[in-house]
């Protein structure tokens, strides 16, 4: 379903008052399914698996036509937030890979508070994305193959 459908079928279930309706409606931010049903892990998860995902939605965003970039959200050793980067593909200077994470967690936790949360990403984030890890409450932050422990986000003036 193209985009611009998509909203006028939001914005005309939102003025009747039907949002329910909205869940069911296709995305074009969504991450599939199967990616989302891999996140089950056999043994405890490991630092090194949740930064793995983080890979995998950076070939995500490579496979979509985006920038090679990817972060999860995880909370009590359970991925909560996907992110690959949706800067070119939802045409968003803001739709950085950390930030679509973000974003996720926050919907799917129904909270703007994500204390308690790790980011893990590909890359050390940016200072935009540090800041809304650090307004997100976010504990802590890892990034790279080497998975550097980049600590407690911190303010920016970004």
């Amino acid at each position: 379903m193209n985009i611009n459908r998509r909203m006028i079928i939001k914005r005309t279930f939102q003025l009747v008052g039907i949002s329910t309706i909205l869940s069911i409606l296709p995305t074009k931010n969504a991450v599939s399914k199967k990616t989302q049903e891999k996140t089950t892990f056999a043994k405890m998860p490991t630092q090194k698996d949740f930064i793995e995902k983080a890979f995998e939605m950076k070939q995500i965003a490579i496979d979509t036509g985006d920038q090679a970039f990817g972060a999860i959200i995880v909370k009590k050793r359970k991925i909560v937030g996907f992110g690959p980067s949706r800067v070119l593909t939802n045409n968003d200077p803001t739709a950085h890979a950390e930030i679509e994470a973000i974003r996720d967690a926050c919907r799917n936790l129904k909270t703007n508070d994500l204390t308690g949360c790790e980011l893990y990403s590909t890359s050390k984030p940016c200072q935009m994305c540090e800041t809304a890890g650090y307004w997100a409450n976010i504990s802590r932050i890892y990034f790279g193959v080497d998975i550097v422990d980049g600590g407690i986000p911190q303010y920016s003036s970004c």
